[in-house]
């Protein structure tokens, strides 16, 4: 059974039953609407025991974010804070374009629906982020704008890999600046209330989608596990949060070779490698602000163990030595679309070869994908374990 949600801007959201759904079957269509309209009224029910750090709390925490303000007149953080808000204020005058009905399969340049769907996000990140470290509205009331033309417009059905792909890497930024303004007086409780049920639209067709590309084990789909767990905590589910955190252990225990190389990244560009760390980063970073440490998880023993931090340094020092085991070290690739990932690793362990390749990025550093000014949010900070917060009441 699928469920669907037409969400308008205003008004509670209305249930629809998908094409595949059970409509052919009345008892069916009656345990849908059933599971679907919980004690509250009709809408969808998200697993409201769950206590998740949220509004703000996805991806940066409000002790983290006033730990940030403390430092703006220093550098390498005031000069990203003065880009970030250059880049905040050009993105107050430009107007979404979200993709209208399905996401495009169509992989062929010139990609405008990955274009927009990159750009809208960078730019509500942004803006949210602004928001938070100067409490001007104005960002706020234009990140909800950019949001919402997402929610309002785009369906969540997952259609071919390549959509898959785009949707894991730009949507759980939009949704991040979301839960950057959750507490604005512009995000309505309708408003929250439609984010959630897309969110959790999303999520649930990242899980029945099964596999985007490429065979069960491809690396690609550590995005689609990131994706998952962020769509899990923005509609409070803890079944869809576990669902990518289980994926993300058993990555460890099955996707590295002995060298600690990314299974299948031998014979593509050293890029993809760093790409394939950079989703499960991202998915550690989610898990520590709701309490669950996977950057020191491991598997194995003895020489055989592995964590993320043994396979990020040894990737790092293939980086700085010139020295990748695979057929295609394209290095200048990774320092212009991978290496901010040696931002969160330094924060994170602080050993010296992360800093290293950090300053070879050179700072501030930006990620277009997921984390944006990263410098600014994550440079030199210790990354620890969020501690859950109460139950969100929103």
């Amino acid at each position: 059974m699928f469920t669907q949600f037409n969400r308008p801007m205003r008004g509670n959201p209305k249930i629809m039953i998908s094409a595949r759904g059970c409509c052919n079957h009345l008892l069916a269509c009656l345990l849908t609407l059933t599971l679907a309209c919980g004690v509250a009224g009709c809408g969808p029910s998200f697993g409201h025991d769950a206590q998740f750090n949220q509004g703000p709390g996805l991806l940066l925490s409000p002790q983290e974010i006033n730990e940030i303000k403390q430092r703006l007149q220093q550098e390498p953080w005031q000069q990203a804070y003065e880009q970030l808000r250059m880049r905040a204020n050009k993105a107050l005058t430009q107007k979404p374009s979200p993709v209208k009905g399905e996401y495009p399969l169509d992989k062929r340049p010139p990609r405008w629906h990955y274009k927009a769907a990159n750009r809208d996000a960078n730019r509500a990140l942004d803006m949210a982020l602004m928001y938070q470290f100067s409490g001007d509205d104005a960002y706020a009331q234009q990140v909800r704008q950019v949001v919402m033309a997402w929610v309002d417009s785009m369906d969540t059905d997952i259609n071919g890999y390549q959509a898959g792909i785009e949707l894991s890497i730009t949507m759980p930024q939009l949704l991040w600046a979301a839960d950057l303004i959750w507490q604005s007086a512009h995000l309505s409780t309708n408003d929250k209330r439609a984010i959630r049920a897309w969110a959790h639209d999303l999520g649930q067709a990242a899980i029945e989608a099964k596999r985007f590309c490429c065979g069960a084990t491809h690396n690609i789909h550590n995005w689609e596990w990131f994706l998952i767990s962020a769509m899990g905590v923005m509609s409070q589910d803890k079944a869809m949060f576990d669902y990518g955190i289980d994926q993300y252990k058993a990555v460890l225990s099955n996707r590295f070779e002995p060298n600690l190389l990314l299974k299948s990244e031998g014979a593509r560009t050293f890029e993809y490698a760093w790409f394939g760390l950079k989703a499960l980063t991202m998915l550690a970073e989610l898990a520590r602000h709701q309490g669950v440490d996977l950057y020191d998880y491991e598997v194995g023993n003895g020489e055989n163990r592995v964590s993320l931090r043994k396979v990020s340094l040894a990737h790092t020092r293939w980086f700085l030595d010139k020295s990748y085991p695979g057929t295609e070290p394209n290095y200048d690739l990774v320092v212009k679309e991978e290496l901010d990932l040696a931002e969160v690793w330094y924060s994170k362990w602080g050993d010296p070869e992360f800093k290293q390749a950090a300053l070879v990025k050179g700072r501030p550093a930006y990620d277009l994908f997921v984390l944006g000014p990263v410098t600014l949010t994550h440079g030199e900070r210790k990354l620890q374990i969020v501690k859950p917060r109460s139950k969100t009441t929103h």
